[in-house]
């Protein structure tokens, strides 16, 4: 029992080391998984894609590449725009973002509708969107549908807009209205038009979408999720220094202990020789 016990002295260490580590582990061998309890939506985002969500914190790596001053200033972006998740490319080529608004009381579920009911919104939906022209941009709708994913009615636009400095955004957007809530997926492009990759991702994380109650949690509180970031930053190398210290000092124990035997063996069979003698 004396074995076992100094084998699972170490373990406890390795366990805490193991649960601060692994989630991000985890993470990065599969899709990535997203809960937002204030829209009732769970989604799976392609793990080679970048994310910010409302609770993003400082410590995450790609802000500046993003042209972020800080995880506030995304916070604040992304509230503001009843964004939920924005996820980017690694190269930042092109961008998928996920809106979700509660619905007024007017707006029917788009999956409740007659085909007569749904083709009527889809032409308002269609001519709203037109209406929406920006100053600064000349935009142009290159496509439009209505596409059932899942048993699920979508409404789809592609557009290409054209800014006063040339620069042009291809976007392709999804529309639905379910469980009294509007739910928008957007992926743009900035001057490269969009591809297969591209629309691969963006119906990835559609397919994968599940409208259905969340419950609340602590870690969609932004200052809960960024004092935390901040203690695992600390917590994370004393964890693995304190690992490594333990066990440096039960392989000494051992080292010295097994010189000890050995000394005293030695000089066992010494003194029995010199007996003899």
């Amino acid at each position: 029992m004396k074995l076992f016990r100094k084998k699972f002295t170490f373990f406890p260490v390795m366990l805490m080391i193991a649960a601060l580590v692994l989630p991000s582990v985890t993470a990065m061998a599969a899709d990535s998984s997203y809960k937002f309890s204030a829209i009732d939506l769970k989604l799976n985002v392609p793990e080679e894609l970048i994310c910010f969500t409302q609770t993003t914190t400082g410590n995450n790596a790609y802000l500046k590449d993003i042209g972020a001053d800080d995880a506030n200033e995304v916070q604040n972006a992304m509230r503001a725009s009843n964004i939920y998740l924005e996820a980017f490319s690694k190269d930042l080529s092109y961008e998928i973002a996920v809106v979700g608004i509660k619905a007024g009381s007017s707006l029917s579920n788009l999956d409740e509708l007659s085909q007569d009911e749904l083709s009527g919104m889809f032409l308002n939906y269609i001519d709203s969107e037109n209406s929406k022209q920006e100053d600064s941009l000349t935009e142009t709708m290159t496509g439009k549908a209505i596409d059932t994913i899942n048993d699920r009615p979508y409404f789809r636009t592609e557009v290409t807009s054209v800014s006063d400095e040339k620069q042009t955004i291809y976007t392709r957007k999804y529309y639905t209205v379910t469980r009294g809530y509007i739910y928008m997926y957007s992926l743009q492009s900035k001057d490269n038009e969009i591809t297969e990759d591209m629309v691969n991702d963006i119906l990835h994380i559609i397919n994968s979408a599940q409208y259905t109650s969340v419950k609340k949690s602590i870690f969609e509180n932004g200052v809960f999720t960024e004092t935390l970031s901040s203690i695992l930053t600390v917590a994370i190398p004393i964890a693995i220094l304190v690992a490594i210290y333990l066990l440096i000092t039960k392989v000494g124990k051992k080292g010295r202990s097994k010189l000890s035997s050995e000394e005293a063996e030695l000089r066992a069979r010494y003194k029995e020789q010199h007996n003899k003698k």
